[in-house]
């Protein structure tokens, strides 16, 4: 039992190990202000692409073999060709096009002379309780 549950840890741990490097690729290839509409986007079709047709496609396989031994073997065996695609991406350059400090740079004397929004309403709000 405690083989199984280490092993089953170590086998969840890999499985979403991609979730990182997909959000890596999502964030680095738009525009920072565009970054949470990118994340958002992602999210959506991981699940509508992934989560959604996943049960009928299993439930069909499992018609089909016969044998849930066989199916789980055979989903299990579609993880290792996605495993090479991700080792193979590792190698290929790749370079950041919108890098944070680039987008909206403000210098230290331009933040300096903005005043905060809310500063005059704090200025109305202590006068009208100083007023009787």
């Amino acid at each position: 039992m405690y083989a199984f549950l280490a092993l089953f840890a170590v086998g969840e741990l890999l499985v979403f190990a991609t979730q990182g490097p997909v959000n890596f690729i999502c964030l680095h290839c738009v525009k920072p202000s565009i970054r949470p509409l990118s994340m958002a986007i992602s999210t959506v079709s991981i699940h509508i692409f992934g989560d959604v047709p996943s049960s009928p496609l299993v439930g069909v396989l499992q018609d089909r073999v016969n044998n849930w031994r066989e199916t789980a073997l055979i989903l299990t065996a579609i993880l290792f060709p996605a495993a090479a695609i991700w080792f193979i991406g590792i190698f290929l350059h790749s370079v950041d096009k919108f890098s944070e400090d680039n987008e909206d740079k403000v210098s230290r004397i331009e933040r300096s002379k903005t005043t905060p929004l809310l500063e005059d309403e704090k200025a109305e709000t202590t006068q009208a309780c100083a007023e009787p």
